[in-house]
């Protein structure tokens, strides 16, 4: 077709009128439909506009009609296209399993959206039919056939495309054949050319986007109480709840007094320590407490509606917690959130950190019954919620750490956390939240001195936000300068990579685990969960650097540490 829009041959013709024709040409935009997620028009030279959604003339009303993209229950990248469209010249047309029957390549009719599927990406394969044409009516979505039929791509190059980026049956350049459809069969006979590029839809194939961790240091419920309070003098009766919890506000506002804070409700209380202002709540543990609830933040995710999104945590007794929901609204390249609240029987150890295993996104689709995720075989889960098996399309494993902590901060001794601090100073690494990089005293005992105090503290140092009110924000805090890695200013400890006996497993060993300590052809010892693409001194190579070698570990450009 070289690139311009086909001519449509139509050996028969069933009487289009004209005037309809006309007034469709002025189609309005599609709207969202009810059920049915694909809205927008198609166009023939032969037949004229076709509808795929009643939303498109306002009359579902009085005839309901649609096409649809669902899950499919066999492929984990793939969207079954069915529903009904309609022509004012010709009636419905029948999409995919809808038609029932046996399509031109021998098999049952069908139409699927496919990711990668035969060397093609993001387009779909299989059939839609005019019924009132039977056998002649049969519409063929992309020139590749499954089944016996013969593929005709030399001779009338033809496939629908999805564009994942906004759900158009376009790739966006009008010079590329890639939503043109073809409806003449062997005879010659059939509605010619139909050009799918004024078709959407709200669909989108699940992806997981950047997965980023949870930032900062959490603790169990226990640390509050139900008590509600505006002054520690209100939790003096309350042992051993006898501080009142000050949530400070998320963004500068300084203050001296609680007057200057008056135009910030509820955070009208002033701190002076910090100068900033703040909301009192319950009253709690002595202590410093960041927040019982961290969240797993998905960017640029994709989702459809009721997909299944999941994460599990590994926990240091090797227990897990599973934390997921169904999606209520679909998302394209959007974010999105995943939230886990630290219960008081959690396993919670100092110096022990919590790992976020892996997460995935499953269709909506609910197959077989079942209870666990073995009962349903490989590349699926159990949503134990419905009791029924679901199609994983996309899942990640790369670990990344979450950092947990009792309510008890403590002091100086052989057990606790400055103690920790300062072996992980002297270059004993694995000490103080498993740190694989040595350990910035200064920051760390501030950090646990500063807690045992009840001093506010950043508590996540990646926001962009002064969380402790003490105008320094992320890594340009002190505090951030401790326990997080990305803001680490001192050098890796150092390992020799490749020496035996050296009781450190080097990180191109076909064994190594993400989580566990090894040595890099880089010479630093690192735990494979925390990288920045382009830091000299966060101990890993970037895997586009020319002194990187396969099998090692490398950080990529999103950020994640990676083997290639």
């Amino acid at each position: 077709m070289q690139g311009r829009a086909p001519q449509a041959p139509f050996i028969r013709i069933f009487g289009a009128a004209a005037a309809l024709a006309a007034a469709l040409l002025c189609a309005p935009a599609a709207l969202a439909g009810s059920a049915d997620n694909v809205t927008g028009w198609a166009w023939s030279g032969s037949i004229g506009w076709v509808s795929m959604n009643c939303t498109n003339t306002a009359t579902c009303g009085t005839v309901n009609y649609g096409v649809t993209i669902n899950d499919s229950a066999t492929c984990g990248d793939c969207g079954d296209l069915v529903g009904w469209a309609w022509s004012e010249t010709l009636g419905w047309i029948c999409f995919g399993t809808t038609c029932g029957g046996t399509a031109p390549d021998g098999l049952p009719a069908a139409a699927q959206y496919r990711a990668n599927y035969n060397g093609k990406v993001d387009q779909f394969w299989g059939w839609a039919q005019v019924q009132s044409m039977g056998s002649e009516g049969w519409i063929s979505l992309n020139c590749d056939h499954d089944g016996s039929l013969a593929d005709d791509c030399a001779a009338s190059n033809h496939y629908v495309l999805l564009n994942n980026a906004n759900g158009n049956f376009n790739g966006g350049n009008p010079a590329v054949p890639d939503h043109w459809a073809w409806g003449v069969n062997t005879a010659g006979v059939g509605v010619g050319w139909v050009d799918m590029s004024g078709v959407n839809t709200s669909w989108t194939l699940a992806k997981l986007g950047l997965i980023k961790r949870p930032r900062g240091v959490y603790e169990p419920t226990t640390a509050y109480s139900a008590f509600a309070c505006t002054t520690d003098n209100d939790c003096s009766t309350h042992a051993p709840y006898t501080q009142c919890e000050k949530q400070l506000l998320p963004f500068i506002t300084p203050c001296t007094v609680d007057a200057d804070c008056a135009a910030s409700a509820p955070y009208t209380r002033c701190f002076p320590q910090s100068g900033s202002c703040y909301k009192t709540d319950k009253c709690m543990l002595p202590g410093t407490h960041l927040g019982h609830m961290f969240s797993v933040r998905f960017e640029n995710f994709s989702g459809a509606l009721n997909q299944f999104l999941e994460c599990e945590f590994l926990l240091p007794d090797a227990s897990r917690r599973i934390v997921n929901k169904i999606l209520t609204t679909p998302f394209r390249n959007g974010v999105t959130t995943l939230d886990y609240v630290i219960q008081s029987t959690d396993p919670l150890q100092s110096n022990k950190i919590w790992y976020l295993d892996v997460c995935r996104i499953a269709g909506s689709a609910l197959g077989a019954a079942c209870a666990t995720d073995a009962a349903c075989g490989a590349g699926k889960i159990c949503d134990e919620s419905a009791g029924k098996c679901r199609t994983v399309i996309e899942e990640s494993n790369k670990r990344k750490p979450v950092y947990t902590h009792g309510n008890a901060w403590t002091g100086l001794n052989a057990s606790q956390d400055q103690y920790m601090a300062i072996k992980c100073n002297a270059g004993f690494p694995n000490n103080y939240f498993k740190n694989a990089a040595q350990c910035d005293f200064t920051g760390d005992a501030s950090f646990a001195l500063s807690m045992r105090r009840g001093i506010p503290l950043e508590g996540d140092c990646g926001d962009n936000i002064d969380n402790d009110g003490n105008g320094q924000i992320d890594c340009a805090d002190r505090y951030c300068q401790g326990i997080s890695y990305r803001c680490q200013t001192l050098h890796r400890t150092t390992c020799i990579w490749g020496a035996a006996g050296d009781g450190m497993n080097d990180c191109t060993d076909v064994s190594y685990a993400s989580g566990d300590l090894c040595c890099t052809k880089e010479n630093h010892v690192v735990d494979g969960l925390e990288c920045t693409h382009g830091d000299p001194d966060d101990g890993y190579y970037d895997c586009d650097a020319a002194g990187y070698t396969t099998g090692d570990l490398c950080c990529d450009l999103t950020d994640q540490v990676t083997k290639q």
